[in-house]
C-alpha cells in the first residue's frame, strides 16, 4: 500500500504521515488513529495501541490468528 493511500484511509495529509512515520512527530490523539486504522482495515484499535497481545483481525470469524503484523516494543531495551 502506498503512503498517498494509507494517508488518504487515515484522513491525513501524506506530509503528516510521513513524519508520524519518521519519528517527526506523534499524532495528537493516538487512539484516533488507532480507531481509524481499526475502520478502515479492520485492525482492532487496541492491538495498534499495543494494549491487546492478541494477533488477530476483526474480521477473522474464527477467533485465530489471521494474516496481521505482529505488534513492535515501542520501548525497545538498549542493544548494544
Amino acid at each position: 500500500m502506498s503512503q498517498d493511500v494509507f494517508a488518504n484511509a487515515l484522513q491525513v495529509k501524506k506530509v503528516t504521515l510521513g513524519a508520524w512515520e519518521s519519528g517527526r512527530t506523534q499524532p495528537r490523539d493516538l487512539v484516533a488513529v488507532a480507531k481509524r486504522i481499526e475502520l478502515a482495515f479492520r485492525v482492532p484499535a487496541a492491538w495498534t495501541l499495543g494494549v491487546n497481545a492478541e494477533n488477530r483481525r476483526l474480521d477473522d470469524p474464527s477467533g485465530g490468528s489471521a494474516e496481521v503484523c505482529t505488534p513492535r516494543d515501542l520501548n525497545p531495551e538498549p542493544t548494544d
